[in-house]
């Protein structure tokens, strides 16, 4: 199953269940197709179109042909997948490309001319760097060298990597030659092979070959995959960024409308033409799993994403990004990351520690972002000098969701559609001009669109491992079952689960023997619940010292809800009594000052003469009658008055 599919004119695909061929692209929304049998052009959107083997009709892909779950595949195996798609990737390149090319990068590379085909093949089917796997054989796993041999050779290698300060470390064919010597002293029958050693060497001491071919300080570069500035991109996803800061506001829960904190956001821009590819809002600080969500937001198309927004304009930008660049910190380096991105072919680069400059135009759109919350309640301005003495917690009105719609209508309405100082056209015209192009420029055409959605969103969702009961799962006190756990109930093996954090009530299992994912629902139905609620519920739990479970946690949340509404409620109310009690007094006041106009001095009883008016024969009244006092005040000594000064007039 292809993870894309091409969008460009001669293209066949899928439409409303026809086979169709694309003939020509109108804009970055809508493309003309031909049905198959049928000489009448269609206008269709690009949001309609389907990869052909969607088709009912189409060939259907055998189960076992399924890409497997990345994180799945051992790192053994996963560095092998590196090095094949390394091997090849120049001839992808290519825009011609003959058997000439293909047989001096086999001989360049070592390998045999029908095997990079066969790898090239695959990549151009697929599109996937998993698919490059060699099928497993029955003895995979299983080395041919007994245990004790294994060993031996293993701690001959770890002396070759640290050598002490006095000695050098020798070559790497002479470390080959003293193991395989070293094994023919001590006896071992049969002798290990030189590529067997060198295999071994390679696999145990990768970092110190390197070292040793390129010296410590370009090895140190390679192997952390370090990059300082860029050259200016050619064309749209050639070189994306992304970058994260807390937001400056706070924002509420959506039922108990109490603070809970400042939300970050993890932004991801083109270059080239400045066009916010995606991004992702939470509560959570900056790491691998945002990169991952923001990575999948950005790649993915949008029209549901501005319905559900209801923005004006579209946000026609999606594709997978050549390279990006992030920052250099630990958090981004985390293995489901890497392998989502290599399983993609995005090309990750990370920034030179302390040089803010490797990307200054993200940067500025971080900015301009942040200044237009400060127009909103609950704004924590840049600084505490700006914000003085603003209480940004008292006055948050925002959830995270509202939150979520008002950038992105900024994003979409107002951002990339007004001129930028660089491009001096908008983001938008920009983007079209490279892709369509105009009367000056030829475009380069629409990025291919993703054909599995479902899956991206998974590969660069946070995974659990679990193993699976007669109960079903538990994950965070929360407990999850469905039928299809029932035959790994047995199994001796962790089964792999992801979930997103802004929807627990659904988890995904992943199911090694058929290949794909199952939705994984709660056993008990509840209603909706992200991570942070469920922390807000937890801590509250924590705080009356009662246990955390399932039902606790869901109660605690229904009681914070009900406090709240309560709440809510209360200071309502209160702000309404004190509204007419304001209102009151102003109109006591105008009219006061009408009758001193007209000469007519207010009675004794008004506020200028400071006494109180007595009410019956119960004396003064008391301070809590204040607003019965005023209205009756008004309508029975000065607006009266007021009436017949209004009948003269």
């Amino acid at each position: 199953m292809t993870s894309t599919f091409a969008v460009k004119p001669g293209a066949v695909v899928a439409w409303q269940g026809k086979k169709v061929t694309i003939t020509a692209l109108v804009d970055t929304r809508f493309v003309l197709v031909k049905p198959f049998g049928s000489a009448s052009i269609e206008k269709v959107t690009i949001a309609s179109l389907m990869r052909l083997e969607s088709l009912e009709e189409a060939k259907l892909q055998s189960k076992a042909d399924a890409l497997p779950d990345l994180m799945m595949i051992d790192d053994q195996t996963w560095s092998a997948l590196e090095t094949r798609f390394e091997a090849i990737k120049p001839l992808m390149d290519l825009k011609t490309r003959s058997r000439k090319d293909v047989e001096a990068r086999a001989e360049k590379v070592e390998k045999g001319t029908s095997t990079l085909y066969k790898w090239l093949d695959r990549m151009e089917q697929t599109g996937d760097l998993s698919a490059l796997q060699r099928k497993p054989r029955k003895d995979k796993g299983v080395s041919r060298f007994s245990k004790e041999l294994e060993d031996y050779i293993a701690d001959l290698i770890d002396e070759w990597k640290k050598p002490s300060k006095e000695e050098k470390r020798s070559s790497i064919a002479k470390a080959v030659l003293d193991i395989q010597t070293a094994c023919f002293i001590k006896g071992f029958e049969p002798q290990p092979h030189v590529l067997s050693i060198r295999k071994r060497l390679y696999e145990r001491a990768h970092e110190q070959i390197v070292e040793r071919s390129l010296g410590r300080k370009r090895a140190k570069a390679k192997l952390q995959q370090s990059f300082g500035a860029f050259a200016e991109p050619k064309w749209p996803l050639q070189h994306t960024a992304i970058d994260h800061t807390p937001m400056d506001i706070m924002v509420v829960d959506q039922k108990t409308r109490r603070s809970i904190g400042r939300p970050y956001i993890s932004v991801v821009q083109d270059i080239l033409t400045r066009m916010v590819l995606g991004f992702w809002i939470s509560l959570d600080p900056p790491s691998s799993h945002s990169v991952g969500m923001a990575l999948a937001h950005a790649i993915l198309p949008k029209e549901t994403w501005c319905a559900k927004h209801k923005t004006i304009n579209s946000w026609d930008v999606y594709g997978v990004p050549a390279m990006i660049q992030l920052d250099n910190a630990r958090e981004f380096h985390g293995k489901l990351l890497d392998r989502a991105c290599q399983q993609y072919n995005i090309n990750l680069r990370y920034r030179r520690k302390g040089e803010a400059d490797d990307s200054p135009h993200i940067e500025r759109l971080i900015g301009t972002a942040m200044k237009m919350l400060h127009d909103l309640d609950g704004t924590t301005f840049s600084n505490t000098l700006e914000r003085g003495s603003y209480d940004s917690e008292g006055n948050a009105i925002m959830t995270l969701d509202e939150l979520e719609t008002y950038v992105t209508r900024w994003i979409v309405d107002v951002y990339h559609q007004r001129e930028h100082s660089s491009l001096e056209i908008s983001p938008s015209e920009k983007y079209t001009q490279a892709l369509i192009g105009d009367e000056d420029t030829r475009g380069i055409g629409l990025p291919e669109r993703i054909a599995d959605e479902k899956r991206l969103r998974l590969d660069f969702t946070p995974e659990f491992e679990r193993t699976v009961t007669r109960n079903g799962i538990k994950i965070d006190n929360l407990q999850y079952g469905h039928a299809v756990l029932s035959a790994y109930v047995r199994s001796k093996h962790k089964q792999v689960f992801r979930r997103d954090p802004r929807y627990l009530n659904i988890i995904y299992f992943w199911s090694d023997r058929d290949k794909t994912y199952y939705p994984i629902p709660l056993k008990r139905a509840r209603s909706d619940i992200n991570i942070w609620q469920l922390n807000e519920a937890r801590n509250h739990l924590k705080s009356k010292r009662l246990r955390i479970t399932e039902e606790n946690l869901f109660r605690a949340y229904d009681q914070l809800n009900q406090l709240a509404k309560a709440a809510r409620d209360e200071t309502a109310k209160v702000k309404k009594e004190s509204k007419v009690d304001r209102k009151n007094a102003d109109k006591l006041r105008i009219a006061e000052e009408r009758l001193r106009e007209t000469g007519i001095k207010p009675a004794a009883t008004s506020s200028t003469s400071g006494g109180i008016p007595r009410v019956g024969q119960q004396g003064a009244a008391s301070n809590t009658d204040a607003p019965v006092r005023r209205e009756r005040r008004i309508f029975e000594t000065v607006m009266p008055k007021l009436d017949d000064l209004n009948k003269e007039d």
